[in-house]
């Protein structure tokens, strides 16, 4: 066989190929390509290669892969515990391709600690997690996520102490040499409990300064000896043996507390410098102490101060009126005002400088609040007092009267306590009264109107008798109180700046003692004030400057 090889022309030249060279050589067998492992291996394991067995990570499910992984796929989509560990979620990954869904691991465990800790951060209570808003939230959020019952959380709560606990106990046992330790003792206002709480304080391993409570308990007293147990009872819990220094009030109570804690952790080496520095005396207590003594001068002031800010934040009510008068006043500042806390050295200083920016707002809010000046300690209320008395007694004896009979029964008891103190007309201070007649509002037949409310015919004409009485007799004590000093009737009489040696004043005193009972007729007589929004000191001043 002829070999013929291939010639090409060009306009240059002639270029010849050689003839192709013929092998010897039989091509490679076709071998068939390998498919790629299939993904439902990803949840399989193989338990024996001999019996062709395969494993479910998540079940332990055997399934034979001899035949295909058909079998494999169908245990998959039916697996209640990977479709509990596993949950599709709708967010899409930022870091990956956009939209494509994030494939999220379902952990029943790690969401309810952080439960846990959301309702421990957020000081919620622990019944809110039953509540069905909770409910509908986490059904979006988690659907797969099993809500626990308060009593539950609850426990899930002190799990959690327990837990945070022992890490504590271990850093402490590796992270520090020594602890300084303070502790505080209080009443609560509300429950009448005592309370008393440890604090350590240390530099870890890493030079930062750690601050971690140790202890915050109910005690039985402010003793010295109370203290002395707790401290004890906190260092064996705690396994603390090496204290640099103890920081207390300055309570003769816990001086003697503060000696026997010293003699104990002396006796186990526990102290340094032979302890001569352990007793530390709070510094913040000794300033409180201090501010206190130079403000004692202006009790008065910062006692009403404080009163107007109580009740400005005293209520939910009350503080939305404040902010509306904040608004009002359009004041820059927006910041609420500060509370006198007791125990806190600086809040006095804090609550003043708060409440001088709102100086505005308070007054605007004395004109929207009726009850705003019923709170003020050193405002005026004799005028009103029995005002009061007289209506609360009123309504008491409507509602004796009253179709429910748990009402009325209610009604008689508060009735018979009432009747104690006011319901003897003879024992009742007439100033109370009195006061009442002298204020525009008010006039002697509006309190007659009043006091036959609640008294007897008999009882109420005995008390206005007694109080027309008692009216005339102070008015002509006051006549008296502003008359000019009468001297012996052989001494010139001066009246005026001028000699009087014919006694003229005399006629005028005697004039005006006898005019006494008509001007106090006619008061009595006058119309009433509408205006209920007057202060009855204003009106004083403002009718002594007119001469009236």
């Amino acid at each position: 066989m002829t070999n013929v090889g291939t010639t090409y022309a060009t306009s240059e030249n002639t270029v010849s190929t050689p003839p192709p060279t013929i092998s010897n050589e039989m091509p490679p067998p076709h071998t068939k390509k390998r498919m790629n492992r299939s993904e439902v291996w990803k949840h399989f394991i193989v338990s024996s290669e001999e019996e062709q067995n395969a494993s479910s990570k998540y079940c332990d499910t055997k399934i034979k892969y001899n035949n295909g992984t058909s079998s494999m796929h169908a245990h998959v989509s039916r697996c209640l515990i990977y479709k509990r560990q596993r949950t599709l979620s709708s967010m899409t990954s930022v870091e990956e391709h956009v939209g494509s869904p994030l494939i999220v691991k379902f952990d029943q465990e790690a969401i309810r600690r952080a439960m846990v800790k959301m309702f421990i951060n957020m000081e919620i209570p622990f019944r809110k997690v039953e509540h069905e808003s909770f409910h509908e939230f986490m059904s979006l959020a988690s659907p797969r996520f099993q809500i626990c019952s308060h009593i539950t959380l609850a426990r899930d709560v002190l799990k959690l102490w327990d837990s945070e606990r022992m890490i504590l106990k271990i850093s402490l046992s590796l992270n520090c040499r020594r602890v300084c330790l303070t502790t505080d003792m209080w009443t609560s206002s509300c429950q009448k409990l005592s309370y008393m709480c440890v604090t350590a304080h240390f530099i870890d391993n890493n030079w930062h300064l750690q601050k971690k409570i140790l202890t915050f308990c109910q005690v039985t007293s402010h003793t010295g000896d109370a203290m002395c147990a707790t401290m004890k009872m906190c260092l064996n819990s705690w396994g603390l043996n090496r204290v640099l220094s103890l920081t207390v009030d300055n309570a003769s109570s816990n001086d003697v507390g503060v000696e026997r804690l010293k003699r104990r952790l002396l006796s186990r080496n526990s102290l340094v410098m032979s302890g001569n520095h352990f007793h530390m005396r709070c510094r913040a207590h000794i300033l409180n102490l201090v501010v206190k003594e130079g403000l004692k001068d202006i009790d008065g002031s910062i006692g009403r101060i404080c009163h107007v800010v109580w009740y400005a934040r005293s209520s939910p009510v009350r503080l939305a009126k404040f902010k509306a008068c904040i608004d009002e006043e359009s004041m820059d500042c927006k910041c609420l005002v500060w509370l006198d806390i007791e125990t806190h050295w600086n809040s006095t200083y804090l609550m003043l400088v708060s409440a001088s920016k709102h100086e505005r707002t308070f007054e605007e809010l004395s004109f929207r609040d009726k009850n705003y000046f019923m709170m003020l300690p050193s405002y005026l209320t004799s005028n009103i007092y029995m005002f009061e008395i007289l209506g609360i007694g009123k309504s008491i004896v409507d509602m004796c009267a009253s179709e429910d009979e748990h009402l009325r029964s209610v009604a008689q008891k508060m009735k018979k306590k009432y009747d104690k103190y006011w319901r003897n007309h003879e024992k009742l201070n007439m100033l109370l009264l009195i006061v009442l007649v002298f204020d525009p509002r008010r006039n002697i037949r509006l309190v007659d109107w009043m006091v036959r409310r609640y008294y007897n015919k008999d009882d109420a004409d005995a008390l206005k008798a007694n109080l027309e009485t008692g009216l005339k007799s102070i008015y002509e004590e006051y006549c008296v109180g502003f008359m000019p000093p009468q001297g012996n009737s052989d001494e010139l009489q001066v009246f005026g700046g001028v000699s009087d040696p014919y006694g003229i004043a005399e006629f005028y005193i005697s004039e005006g003692c006898d005019n006494a009972d008509n001007e106090l007729t006619t008061y009595l007589g006058e119309k009433l004030e509408h205006n209920m929004e007057i202060n009855v000191l204003d009106e004083g001043e403002k009718n002594k400057k007119g001469g009236v």
